[in-house]
């Protein structure tokens, strides 16, 4: 336990350090890419799911998302990102989602199963 309070705080203090949202995207190094991207798709799933994560800003990069979280092992949650780049590909306008397009049913936290019923 002792560890993984180390690990989160070391990953804290990474992303106060603030280069990672100062300096545009393709700025950072790919290690810097990764660590922002996971960061981003994580605080925004975990707050207000997917939803949230396409209409915020840190859906621009949802692109590098996919590829980010399997550098990390994390295969299971690439495959979810996968999934919902996918959906949301479905309603886009333009080179950004478009959340609002999103129908209601896929609106949710996107973290509940599919029969929570549409708000």
């Amino acid at each position: 336990m002792h560890e993984n309070m180390d690990k989160n705080t070391l990953l804290i203090q990474l992303s106060e350090r603030g280069r990672f949202w100062r300096v545009d995207f393709d700025d950072l190094s790919r290690a810097e890419q990764v660590f922002r991207v996971i960061w981003e798709l994580e605080a925004e799933v975990n707050n207000g799911g997917f939803h949230q994560y396409f209409s915020n800003s840190s859906g621009d990069t949802a692109f590098a998302v996919v590829d980010a979280l399997k550098a990390v092992g994390a295969h299971h949650a690439a495959r979810i990102a996968a999934d919902a780049n996918g959906v949301i590909s479905t309603f886009c306008t333009s080179s950004r989602p478009n959340p609002e397009a999103v129908p209601s049913r896929f609106a949710g936290s996107g973290t509940e199963g599919s029969s929570r019923e549409p708000r």
